[in-house]
């Protein structure tokens, strides 16, 4: 604490006179401290960043590169169901007939007959010409199968219970947009000869419609 310098009193701090002696007291002036000018930086910008966009055709084209690659994989996809539908259908017709008639059960298999062939046949001949197979039929498998129009001629390797085995061609006719047997041989039919060797020497467009052997 500061004193008086005429009597030798404690002054308080800030006073401007002694209050012992009352003389006045020399106020010390603190100098301010100088301010240091800072030296001028200009703000900073920061650059944005600009995405560049793909041109409009660039995109329409991509665009429609997937398009064309979906349309192709659905047509491949739609053409190879309707390529396996279009020949399994008169081989599923030809195996229910077949079954039926090992089973003995002579009304299913005449309800795959054509209407022609129900016409000229009559159901009592019908049943005197193919008693005989009921039972005796072990296997078969479709080994050919060939379509024209509305005609259709599946190719059967038949295995009988004594171990026999034959070839039959069975012939089908389209009614109403269904398939129907029309008659079976043990040879080609008409028109159908001169490409049976060559469905014989392509099995993998049937692989799919072997049938199972019976129980």
């Amino acid at each position: 604490m500061a004193v008086c310098p005429d009597c030798g009193g404690e002054l308080p701090d800030g006073a401007s006179n002694c209050p012992g002696c009352g003389g006045p007291q020399a106020q010390t002036v603190i100098p301010a401290s100088p301010q240091v000018n800072q030296p001028f930086s200009p703000p900073t910008t920061v650059a944005s960043k600009t995405k560049k966009r793909l041109p409009t055709g660039a995109v329409i084209a991509i665009i429609a590169g997937c398009v064309t690659v979906v349309i192709i994989v659905v047509l491949v996809v739609l053409l190879s169901i309707s390529f396996v539908d279009i020949f399994k259908k008169p081989v599923d017709v030809t195996n229910a007939y077949i079954k039926a008639l090992s089973a003995g059960n002579l009304d299913t298999a005449w309800d795959y007959l054509s209407d022609r062939t129900r016409a000229e046949k009559g159901k009592a001949d019908f049943e005197s010409d193919v008693r005989g197979l009921e039972g005796r039929i072990e296997t078969w498998n479709a080994s050919g199968v060939q379509i024209r129009d509305h005609r259709a001629q599946v190719a059967l390797d038949i295995g009988f219970r004594d171990g026999g085995e034959t070839t039959l061609y069975v012939y089908l006719v389209k009614e109403a947009g269904e398939w129907r047997v029309s008659s079976a041989a043990e040879t080609p039919f008409p028109g159908f000869e001169e490409h049976q060797e060559v469905l014989r020497n392509q099995p993998s467009r049937i692989a799919a419609l072997q049938p199972e052997p019976l129980p």
